[in-house]
């Protein structure tokens, strides 16, 4: 895509406020992100249950998704991140 980034950090209590401060903005275009929930998911259940293996190991499923998104010219897109950049002049 051809972007410079910049990685902010931002804690849960701020993450907080910024949410508050947004209002109804939050519900239409700004995702909260489920900041305070972690989810871990295993395939033991249905390894164990079903006899399932993955097909693919994760880098490799990767590798085929990003090259899908570029063989679909999705690295071409122009990006709108003024949502996001709004979130993070609140900060």
């Amino acid at each position: 895509m051809k972007v410079d980034t910049k990685l902010v950090y931002l804690n849960s209590s701020d993450h907080q406020m910024v949410l508050k401060e947004l209002g109804e903005r939050r519900f239409s275009k700004v995702f909260d992100g489920m900041w305070k929930n972690s989810f871990i998911y295993s395939t033991e259940k249905i390894r164990y249950n079903l006899d399932w293996s993955q097909k693919y190991s994760m880098y490799d499923g990767l590798k085929m998704t990003y090259q899908w998104w570029i063989d679909n010219g999705l690295d071409q897109e122009v990006w709108n991140w003024a949502d996001d950049d709004y979130v993070l002049s609140q900060i």
